[in-house]
């Protein structure tokens, strides 16, 4: 029988960088003066070999870093809806014929969909863009926010295989689960994502009950650490380990 306990122990300090990591963030997507505590935690997972999605990818700081880690010895897939912030990422990855890049929004449906961002960009690099619309609103990306059209699909039209995904979407996570649940259900990686949204109080806790009834444990600021206020927790991060995971890197470090 697995011992929870023991495996809680046994993340403890990643568990204590995180609450670090939280009393310190001022807003979202501001991590040039703190310690990226979800990358951290992705390159601890990550092992050459493996197969890596970087799902809201930005201008791929977890891509490059998930590369470097494993020397090139890795698959990576990068999605990323932002036309600016894909042409950084597409750009930086054009020689790496181990990078796959996707101009797309990953969601639960194939199509169109409303990517909405800030066109005055204030220095964030488009890190508030959403394809939520519930999500964009004038607290979130300001008075003077936009949209444009993206390219929709989900994880389960790829027929990848992976071993870690990080999603980082800004409200989408939940509709990304629901898009990936056979692929999930039956390599059952390990996920990292973030959980919250200046959103409707019961929207992203969505996100957490599509992961246990995928039969997944969750660890960090949910169970044990956060009482979910969307005042004081808008950006708590997840580990999601299936059971059997979970008993599998516990055997592998005794």
């Amino acid at each position: 029988m697995l011992d929870i306990k023991q495996i809680r122990l046994e993340v403890k300090a990643l568990e204590e960088k995180i609450k670090t990591l939280l009393s310190s963030l001022d807003g979202f997507g501001q991590w040039d003066s703190i310690p990226n505590i979800e990358l951290e935690v992705v390159c601890h997972f990550i092992e050459e070999g493996n197969v890596f999605l970087d799902v809201g990818a930005n201008a791929g700081i977890f891509t490059e870093a998930v590369n470097k880690k494993c020397e090139g010895n890795v698959e990576i897939h990068s999605f990323e809806p932002h036309p600016a912030q894909y042409h950084l990422l597409s750009q930086d990855n054009w020689n790496n014929k181990n990078i796959k890049c996707y101009n797309v929004a990953v969601t639960n449906f194939i199509g169109k969909t409303k990517l909405w961002y800030r066109p005055e960009d204030d220095g964030n690099k488009f890190g508030g863009s959403t394809i939520i619309d519930e999500l964009a609103v004038s607290r979130r990306l300001g008075t003077s926010m936009d949209y444009m059209e993206a390219d929709a699909i989900t994880l389960d039209s790829l027929n990848l295989s992976p071993d870690v995904i990080k999603i980082d979407t800004e409200g989408a996570e939940s509709n990304i689960l629901e898009g990936a649940s056979k692929t999930i259900q039956k390599y059952k990686p390990i996920i990292i994502l973030e959980y919250g949204a200046d959103g409707p109080e019961d929207f992203e806790p969505r996100s957490v009950e599509i992961l246990k009834s995928y039969g997944y444990k969750l660890f960090w600021n949910i169970e044990e650490h956060c009482k979910f206020n969307k005042k004081e927790h808008l950006f708590c991060n997840i580990l999601a380990m299936y059971e059997e995971t979970l008993e599998d890197n516990h055997n592998a470090r005794n």
